[in-house]
């Protein structure tokens, strides 16, 4: 295996990236401190597990695949629906509890939370610290670490032909995610209390 190093602007743009799944919902609680309600951002963590991974991933991704371009907008509208239809149903349930004030926001914090802080910043942060280690150290010596060296190799051979700017437009993709996620959950709050079913 030929000598790996990762530039320290790409592990720069991964920090930035971490910093944006890290950040973003602490500064957002901070900033909504008075407005948050713990059941919410509960049932927005339950309803991405149910609705988002089992539903719109797993069971859709069993039925359809996306070998065609028709197939993959029938299965991408699927993923949609069963998404939107969670979201109406949970936040229904909430609004019959009596709750009021920043249910769509606690609500939408906790539905973020599992990809931006769990799937992506754990990722980034493994990435991050692989990378640190083998250029302070040398892939040899990291290597000697794990039990796949090969797989390991691979994926810092990954990280370092990656171009910089597709770790920003993943940082930026994070921001984009995140506040779409409010948005669409404040939409189905304003049809659910405005019994407005047609929005």
């Amino acid at each position: 295996m030929e000598p790996i190093t990762i530039a320290q602007s790409s592990i720069t743009a991964m920090g930035i990236a971490f910093g944006v799944c890290f950040g973003l919902p602490f500064v957002f609680v901070i900033a909504n401190r008075h407005k948050m309600s713990l059941l919410s951002i509960v049932m927005g963590l339950a309803s991405w597990c149910l609705f988002s991974y089992f539903g719109a991933g797993m069971l859709v991704k069993s039925l359809l695949s996306a070998a065609t371009v028709f197939s993959a907008l029938v299965m991408g509208f699927l993923q949609a629906l069963i998404m939107l239809v969670g979201h109406f149903f949970v936040l229904k349930y909430l609004s019959n509890r009596g709750i009021k004030n920043g249910i769509p926001l606690s609500y939408g914090l906790g539905y973020s939370l599992i990809y931006l802080v769990l799937e992506n910043g754990v990722n980034l942060f493994s990435n991050i610290s692989l990378s640190t280690a083998v250029n302070n150290n040398g892939f040899d010596l990291v290597a000697t670490t794990v039990d796949d060296p090969e797989g390991l190799y691979e994926l810092l051979r990954s990280v370092a032909d990656t171009p910089l700017h597709v770790f920003l437009l993943g940082a930026a993709e994070l921001v984009f995610y995140f506040l779409l996620t409010l948005a669409v959950c404040v939409l189905v709050w304003y049809a659910v209390v405005q019994k407005q079913y047609i929005l």
